[in-house]
């Protein structure tokens, strides 16, 4: 349960962030359940993903980077992919009159 959420309540989008990205001159936002860290790479540092990522939709991954002194593998993903595959969010008509 989300700290200071009430019993019962539904915590699925108090725990989630929302990513914003530009592509294409708009601004675009995805929901994310985790999100560790941003980090800012040059198209140099974008090795092509392995061969097999488990548990991955590779659709939508560009590539991987390597953190030095570092065991993790950050995914890089493609927001052109990502854009191509949106649905629009529908704005919520309980909330409006």
């Amino acid at each position: 349960m989300h700290p200071g959420a009430e019993p019962g309540a539904d915590t699925r989008i108090a725990d989630t962030r929302i990513v914003v990205f530009r592509e294409k001159g708009s601004l675009f936002g995805i929901m994310v359940d985790e999100l560790v860290e941003i980090l800012r790479v040059s198209r140099s540092e974008v090795l092509d993903p392995p061969e097999i990522i488990q548990g991955m939709d590779t659709r939508f991954v560009r590539g991987i980077i390597r953190v030095p002194d570092s065991d993790r593998t950050p995914v890089v993903l493609d927001a052109g992919a990502l854009v191509a595959e949106a649905e629009p969010l529908e704005p919520d008509k309980a909330g409006t009159s």
